[in-house]
C-alpha cells in the first residue's frame, strides 16, 4: 500500500514537471528519487547480435558426395559379413568376402595373358634382332611389335580389374610371381565414414556390382528446410542458421550447444501441397559434440546478419507510437524518448542500428509509466 502511494505521488509530480517543461516534448522531466519509485532501471545496449528471420521445420540429408556404396565386382556367394549398420570404418577397411567361380576364372585369365604378353617380348627381341641384320621385312616388326603392346594392355587391363574385384596390390604380385589362385573375393569400404545400411545377408548369392553396403560420411551434412513462400523473398545465400536444444527434435544437445551453418540454395518451385520453398543449408559438424542424424526432424532459426555498429537492447525497452520507434535515454533531469531504427529481433532483445550510443543509459524497466507521462493520460 505504502508503495502505491509513493508511485502515485511520483507519477503526479512527475506529470506536472512534465507540463511545466512545454519546451521540450520529448523529454520526461524526473529527479533520482522519481525514477526510483517509479521502478525504472537502467542499463547501457549491448552488441547487437543477428536478427530472427525465419523460423522453419527442417530434415537432414546426406550430401550426394557424401555417399557411397560398396560393391560386389564378381558374382557369388557371400560367406562373410564383417561389419554393421552404424558401424563406422575407415577407407580401405574389409568389409566382407565372397566366394567367387567368376574371380577365380578372372585370375587364370590374368596368368594366361601374362604368359602371351612374355611371348610376345621375346618375340620382339627376336624379330628386332632379325631386323637389324635385314633378314626381316619392316613390316614384319611392326606387326610383332604391336602384338607386343596387346599382349602388355591386355595384362594392365586384367589387373585393374581384379583390383577392383577385391585383390590387393600384394597378392595381385604374388599371383604374378607363381603364388596361389584365391577363391574369395574382397570388399574393401570405399570411403571412411558410418554404415548406413547392410543390403545383404550371409549365404546370400550377389550379381556383378551389386551393393553390400552404404556408407556416408556425416561429417558435413545438408539440411532440407521448408520455408512458406512469403517468407523465402526475406532469404539471401549466406545468412547464417542455427540448431537449438531448444529448438531441436532428439538430438541430445547440451542447453549451451548450438549447431551452426549457413544457407546455400534458396529454390525455384513451390511445392503445390504444402506451399513452402525447399531451402538448402550446410552444416559442419565435425567438431560437434553431438551428431545430426539423417532424416532427422529439426527446427531451424535464419539469421540476418548485423551491422557493424549495431546495438542490442531488450525488447520491451523499443515502444512504438505512429509508426516510429523510440527508447528512453537518461539525461540530466530525466529521460529523453530518442527516435531509434529497429533492424531486427533476437532471442527477446531488438538489434537497433541508428540511434544509440554505446555508452548511452536506457530504459528496461518502467517503460509504461515513462510512456504515460511523455504521451498524457489515456494518450496512445
Amino acid at each position: 500500500m505504502k508503495f502505491e502511494i509513493l508511485l502515485s505521488v511520483a507519477l503526479a509530480a512527475a506529470a506536472a514537471t512534465t507540463a511545466a517543461n512545454a519546451a521540450a516534448p520529448d523529454t520526461v522531466q524526473l529527479h533520482s528519487e522519481q525514477i526510483s519509485a517509479l521502478g525504472i532501471r537502467l542499463e547501457q545496449p549491448a552488441a547487437g547480435n543477428n536478427s530472427l528471420v525465419v523460423q522453419a521445420s527442417a530434415t537432414v540429408v546426406i550430401p550426394p558426395a557424401n555417399e557411397q556404396s560398396a560393391n560386389a565386382f564378381y558374382p557369388g556367394f557371400v560367406t562373410r559379413l564383417l561389419v554393421a549398420a552404424g558401424d563406422p570404418v575407415d577407407s580401405g577397411q574389409l568389409l566382407a568376402e565372397i566366394g567367387s567361380i567368376e574371380f577365380l576364372e578372372a585370375q587364370r585369365e590374368l596368368l594366361a595373358a601374362q604368359a602371351e604378353a612374355q611371348l610376345s617380348r621375346e618375340a620382339l627381341v627376336r624379330d628386332e634382332s632379325l631386323f637389324t641384320d635385314g633378314i626381316i621385312a619392316q613390316r614384319r616388326l611392326d606387326e610383332t611389335r604391336a602384338r607386343s603392346r596387346l599382349a602388355a594392355t591386355r595384362v594392365a587391363e586384367l589387373r585393374q580389374i581384379l583390383q577392383l574385384g577385391g585383390l590387393s596390390t600384394a597378392a595381385l604380385s604374388a599371383l604374378l610371381e607363381g603364388g596361389e589362385l584365391q577363391t574369395t573375393q574382397r570388399v574393401y569400404a570405399p570411403m571412411s565414414g558410418v554404415v548406413l545400411e547392410r543390403l545383404v545377408q550371409t549365404g546370400e548369392r550377389t550379381d556383378a556390382m551389386d551393393p553390400l553396403y552404404r556408407i556416408a560420411d556425416l561429417s558435413s551434412l545438408w539440411l532440407d528446410i521448408r520455408v512458406n513462400q512469403e517468407d523465402a523473398s526475406t532469404l539471401q545465400v549466406g545468412m547464417p542458421f542455427e540448431l537449438r536444444s531448444g529448438s531441436t527434435i532428439d538430438t541430445g544437445l547440451a542447453s549451451d550447444d548450438v549447431i551452426r551453418g549457413e544457407v546455400t540454395v534458396i529454390g525455384s518451385l513451390v511445392d503445390p501441397h504444402t506451399q513452402t520453398v525447399s531451402v538448402r543449408g550446410v552444416i559442419d559438424q565435425s567438431g560437434a559434440s553431438r551428431q545430426l542424424r539423417p532424416d532427422q526432424f529439426v527446427q531451424v532459426q535464419i539469421f540476418r546478419p548485423i551491422e557493424s555498429g549495431t546495438l542490442s537492447v531488450p525488447v520491451e525497452a523499443v515502444i512504438h507510437h505512429q509508426q516510429a520507434s523510440y527508447v528512453f535515454v537518461a539525461q540530466a533531469g530525466g529521460m529523453r524518448a530518442q527516435p531509434v531504427l529497429v533492424a531486427g529481433y533476437n532471442s527477446g532483445r531488438a538489434n537497433i542500428s541508428e540511434g544509440l550510443n554505446p555508452d548511452d543509459e536506457i530504459a528496461v524497466t518502467g517503460i509504461a509509466a515513462l510512456k504515460a507521462l511523455l504521451l498524457g493520460s489515456g494518450e496512445e
